[in-house]
C-alpha cells in the first residue's frame, strides 16, 4: 500500500504519478491532512505530491492526530517522498502572512512564503549522496513552482542542482532517515526511475 494525500491543501500531483506506482503493482490509499487520518500503519510508503499547505494552515496544525502520526512513521523507517508542498508539511512550520503554523517536524526546516516566486522553471538535478529513492549518480529532470523557501541554512540533501534554485545553496531534496523532501516535482513519464525507486522502497 502506498499512501498520497489528495485534500484540497495537498492538490498538485500528476495523475500519471499516481497511475506509474498503480502499474508497477501499489494498492493506492488516499489520506487527509485536514480531516483527522492517521497515516496508517499498514502502508508500505507514503507520497506527497505539491500544493498550498500555507492556506490550510490552522487545519493542519490543529490536526494533531495526523501530524503525530506523520512523524512517527517518518522515524520508524516508512519512506516518504515528498515533493513542495509536501516538503513543507514534513518541516517544523510554515510562516505566511505574519502567521507561523507548526507543522510536521520531520525535516529539520522551517519555511516561510513570499509574494513573490522563489523558484520558477525546468530544473535538473545530481543525486550526489545516497537516498532510498535514486541511485547516486543519477540525473534527474524535473520542474519548480513556489513561492516559499527555507529560511536559514539548508539540511543535508541528496542532490546538487545544476539548473534552478531547489532549497537553495545549489542544493535539492533534504534527506532524513528514509524521507526525500524537496522542491523538485518529478513527472514518472519523463522520470521512470522515480516509479521504480518508491516501488523499490516501499
Amino acid at each position: 500500500e502506498v499512501g498520497y494525500l489528495s485534500d484540497s491543501a495537498f492538490s498538485f500531483y500528476y495523475p500519471e504519478n499516481l497511475e506509474a506506482l498503480e502499474a508497477r503493482g501499489a494498492t493506492l490509499v488516499p489520506l487527509s491532512s485536514l480531516a483527522g487520518d492517521e497515516v496508517p500503519p499498514t502502508l508500505s510508503a507514503l507520497y506527497i505530491g505539491g500544493g498550498f499547505p500555507e492556506t490550510h494552515g490552522p487545519a493542519i496544525a490543529a490536526n494533531l492526530p495526523f501530524l503525530h502520526s506523520l512523524r512517527r512513521a517518518a522515524a520508524k523507517g516508512l519512506p516518504i517522498f515528498a515533493e513542495c508542498g509536501g516538503l513543507m508539511l514534513l518541516s517544523q512550520a510554515v510562516s505566511w502572512r505574519g502567521e507561523r503554523h507548526v507543522m510536521a517536524g520531520v525535516v529539520p526546516a522551517e519555511i516561510e512564503v513570499l509574494d513573490t516566486p522563489q523558484g520558477h522553471g525546468y530544473m535538473l538535478l545530481q543525486v550526489d549522496r545516497p537516498n532510498p529513492f535514486f541511485p547516486t549518480g543519477a540525473k534527474i529532470r524535473a520542474h519548480e513552482f513556489h513561492y516559499s523557501r527555507i529560511s536559514g541554512p539548508v539540511p543535508e540533501s541528496a542532490c546538487a542542482v545544476e539548473r534552478g534554485t531547489g532549497c537553495g545553496g545549489g542544493r535539492d531534496a533534504i534527506a532524513a532517515g528514509r524521507v526525500w523532501a524537496g522542491y523538485a516535482h518529478v513527472h514518472a513519464d519523463a522520470e521512470p526511475a522515480w516509479a521504480d525507486g518508491l516501488i523499490r522502497a516501499a
